[in-house]
């Protein structure tokens, strides 16, 4: 099993929380009744500072759109009561986040299934999740094998678009994507201090004016 998380520097913000978060879980259980293999709809998950859009795409990263949804599907995921997946197998589902002006979203956490499972076990399926910045760099790597159901904590913080990617086995699906929207802080400009020896020039210096005069 291997995790890699990738930090990468801002200059002129800091990636914070605040305790103005607006923490929301995308539960698809919410959307039933729903048949499997319906679209999930491209509204879901949004609210007034948080745009989410879902897609699948042939591979990870920048790879071609395949078509322009993940699908759903009801119990069988692990012990998921409900799942979103790839729209066909051997691709890459997509969720993309954008927050509003002025605003950082976190990925803190998600719920990742196994089909087809007897209630809580699923086959032994291995599945890589990634996450992205708007330029495709990487925020966050998981890659594993899922049998019950796992909980991943990326609690990766972007301050644009920030994609999130899974596959490429249609039979991992996932639920509960939380998610929290901060605002983002400015970093103070830093003040020069001077040296103890500059103030002792500048001491000097102001007086041998004075004794000048």
């Amino acid at each position: 099993m291997r995790i890699t998380r990738v930090v990468v520097a801002a200059l002129s913000v800091l990636a914070v929380k605040s305790a103005s978060a607006q923490t929301t879980t995308m539960d698809f259980s919410s959307l039933q009744p729903f048949g499997n293999y319906d679209d999930l709809a491209q509204t879901f998950g949004d609210h007034a500072n948080l745009n989410v859009s879902n897609q699948t795409r042939v591979g990870f990263g920048n790879a071609t759109t395949l078509c322009g949804n993940v699908d759903l599907w009801n119990a069988g995921y692990s012990n998921l009561p409900t799942a979103a997946f790839a729209c066909t197998d051997g691709n890459v589902g997509e969720f993309s986040f954008l927050p509003g002006a002025g605003k950082q979203v976190t990925i803190s956490s998600l719920r990742v299934g196994s089909y087809p499972s007897d209630g809580i076990t699923g086959p032994a399926r291995n599945f890589t999740l990634n996450i992205y910045n708007s330029s495709f760099a990487s925020l966050y790597s998981y890659t594993g094998v899922i049998t019950t159901s796992l909980t991943l904590n990326p609690n990766v913080t972007n301050g644009g678009l920030t994609y999130l990617q899974w596959g490429t086995d249609w039979n991992t699906g996932l639920n509960e994507i939380t998610t929290d929207v901060t605002n983002i802080r400015v970093q103070p400009p830093i003040t020069a201090v001077p040296e103890p020896a500059t103030i002792v020039l500048l001491s000097a210096g102001l007086a041998g004016l004075m004794l000048a005069k």
